[in-house]
């Protein structure tokens, strides 16, 4: 029995030596072998001598997210023809207009509009500013008052563009009448008017480089600049005025806006684009009305071609 138990104690530890050593194998630790000798045998032991952790990550920033801009500033211009559909008016209903007398007046006329714009947007709404000046001409008729004869009765007009005296000449042996066509000078009537509206914007997005912008506002008229008159009121009883250039500057009416614009990103990397568009100016009120003798209304309409570009501190942050 006693033989017997040093027997048992050598085994029991040759097996937890051999436990040791696999785990230890199998948990990938670096090991140094060693001997001993137990009851004069040899046994081989392995000992830990180094351990290597893992590699601790370093912890990652979260990145910080812009907050979201609700609006941007722009600014631009554009060009582009314009047709007029001019209503003459008369407050005195016994005057015509010596252009429409002598049915060449011609209701509808051209000229050139020259527009900015300083704008805000917040997504798909915006509030702009948008002065424009109008470049408008057509041609006038006038006469001279010497170029008259004495004998004036009349005035008639039965062919376009010519005016005719129909003059009368008392004699012994009755009264006759005689018809001489009048000497008539033509000029060109020139306009510079200025717009300074307030408009509401709508945009419409299409795809990541083009977009719809609809345009509606309404804004007070001048007239800046007239040349080219005088402007010559008549009727056939052979009465006439003249409406001087001098009498139609500087006057006030309202008029409105509504325009639609194909609006196209020229870069990815900037905030810059392009527009070509159609727009609508009716005038809501006359535009000569404080004048007793002439007024006129007229209804404006053509196309432009526009350039507008975002503030750069706010080039990335637009909402389209």
């Amino acid at each position: 029995m006693n033989r017997a138990f040093p027997t048992i104690k050598s085994s029991i530890t040759l097996v937890v030596l051999f436990l040791f050593a696999a785990i230890s194998k199998a948990s990938g630790l670096g090991c140094a072998q060693d001997t001993i000798i137990i009851d004069g045998k040899t046994v081989v032991v392995e000992r830990v001598v180094d351990y290597e952790e893992p590699p601790i990550p370093e912890p990652v920033k979260p990145r910080r997210e812009k907050n979201e801009v609700r609006h941007t500033k722009y600014f631009g211009g554009g060009i582009g023809p314009s047709m007029l559909l001019v209503d003459q008016e008369v407050p005195n209903s016994n005057y015509q207009t010596l252009n429409e007398f002598i049915n060449n007046h011609g209701k509808v006329r051209s000229g050139i509009r020259a527009s900015g714009m300083f704008g805000w947007k917040w997504k798909k709404i915006g509030l702009e500013i948008a002065p424009s000046l109008d470049l408008e001409w057509y041609k006038n008729h006038y006469f001279a008052r010497s170029s008259l004869d004495d004998s004036l009765y009349q005035f008639s007009s039965i062919e376009n563009g010519v005016l005719n005296q129909i003059t009368r000449h008392d004699l012994l042996i009755g009264v006759e009448f005689y018809d001489v066509e009048a000497k008539l000078l033509s000029g060109t009537l020139f306009m510079m008017n200025l717009h300074l509206p307030l408009i509401g914007i709508y945009h419409h997005k299409l795809d990541r480089t083009k977009h719809l912008e609809f345009r509606a506002g309404v804004g007070p008229y001048w007239n800046l600049s007239l040349k080219g008159g005088p402007i010559v009121l008549l009727n056939e009883s052979a009465e006439f005025e003249y409406v001087r250039d001098s009498d139609l500057k500087n006057q006030l009416a309202i008029n409105g806006i509504v325009s639609v614009d194909w609006v196209i990103k020229l870069d990815h990397g900037v905030e810059s684009y392009i527009a070509l568009g159609v727009w609508f100016s009716p005038s809501l009120s006359p535009q000569f009305e404080e004048n007793a003798l002439y007024n006129h209304t007229v209804t404006r309409f053509g196309a432009r071609v526009s350039f507008n570009t975002f503030f750069k501190r706010n080039r990335n942050k637009v909402a389209q």
